[in-house]
């Protein structure tokens, strides 16, 4: 009985969490972009074409 209800408990944190996440993305479209902003420079760093990079 027990890691049945345990089982449940993780899956409302997982759903939570999902949740959170989710309004998360809505709130903070800026920190998204920032996010994948600093990937595409750390891409660029790693030795990627730049002038494609800065095409982009």
């Amino acid at each position: 009985m027990k890691k049945v209800e345990e089982g449940k408990d993780g899956e409302e944190v997982r759903k939570q969490w999902h949740g959170l996440t989710e309004h998360a993305n809505k709130i903070y479209p800026l920190r998204k972009i920032m996010v994948n902003i600093s990937l595409l420079i750390i891409e660029a760093l790693k030795g990627k074409d730049k002038k494609k990079f800065l095409l982009d």
